[in-house]
């Protein structure tokens, strides 16, 4: 266990230093202003990864293993496709509905963003969501170090690769970055969805109302700690830029990415934890 969580920090900490790589990059290629639009939307992003599976993907943890360990694969294949449906929708319709809000407002008041701009980032919520939903049934079936390599590796990799494309080619703004990105995150979550399907649990059996029950009530309880925890941490960086301007903005953000470097290592002991927990309970 001690290997697997010291190769997931390593795996981790990875991630985090091409993140800083592509924002620092950005900061050469966009002027103050689109990098403090980017990372308000780039915050949003990081709040559809948390809230978008619905505390879904942590649910997964728990359950799935239990189900295993008690010989009901059906059980767990059934709660994987209806996790996908339920949150999938939801962040779906949260998408359309945060594009409407846009347009309604831009016709009171001017906004920083043009209807691409905020199209793009739309866009890219439903993958982000995705992303954190698939590395949750990953690690349901001990892939930790497969769960991984989409968000922290492969996310972050093709979108340095596109920024510095971009840069070479003298052709960075913010649509283009803003569609390098919507494409990273959608190949990311294609790339977690194909690994998903490729080791699916084989099976008739499928949940019953107590199940549901059950994990309908210990996700809403999650979800609410999620959702205090989360929107600490990103809604500064929202507000930021409606109070002090996208400059601002975007120094938050640098202080942010270093700052969150200290919780990588128990979070890396936290995913190999938590399966294991979920089998002996």
């Amino acid at each position: 266990m001690v290997v697997q969580s010291g190769t997931i920090l390593f795996i981790r900490v990875l991630g985090i230093t091409f993140q800083i790589y592509w924002f620092y990059l950005l900061t050469h290629g966009l002027s103050p202003a689109g990098v403090g639009i980017f990372s308000a939307g780039y915050a949003a992003m990081v709040l559809a990864r948390y809230f978008g599976p619905l505390a879904l993907d942590q649910m997964a943890m728990r359950f799935i293993p239990a189900f295993l360990e008690n010989s009901r694969p059906g059980k767990a294949d059934d709660m994987e496709r209806k996790s996908i449906k339920i949150a999938m929708s939801t962040i779906l319709v949260l998408s359309m509905l945060l594009f409407a809000c846009y347009v309604a407002v831009s016709f009171v008041i001017p906004v920083s963003l043009t209807p691409l701009q905020m199209a793009l980032i739309a866009s890219a919520l439903p993958a982000h969501s995705m992303i954190g939903l698939m590395a949750g049934q990953l690690r349901a079936r001990q892939f930790m170090l497969i769960a991984q390599i989409p968000e922290s590796i492969l996310l972050h990799l093709l979108f340095l690769m596109a920024i510095f494309l971009l840069l070479e080619s003298g052709s960075i703004d913010l649509d283009t970055v803003l569609i390098a990105n919507l494409a990273a995150a959608w190949i990311a979550a294609v790339v977690g969805y194909a690994v998903r399907l490729r080791y699916r649990f084989q099976g008739n059996e499928r949940l019953t109302a107590d199940d549901i029950l059950t994990i309908k009530t210990a996700a809403v309880e999650t979800f609410q700690a999620m959702f205090l925890t989360g929107m600490s941490a990103r809604l500064p960086v929202i507000l930021c830029i409606f109070v002090a301007g996208p400059g601002a903005a975007a120094i938050l953000e640098t202080g942010i990415k270093f700052g969150s470097l200290p919780s990588v290592m128990t979070s890396a002991v936290a995913i190999i934890v938590s399966p294991i927990m979920a089998r002996l309970h």
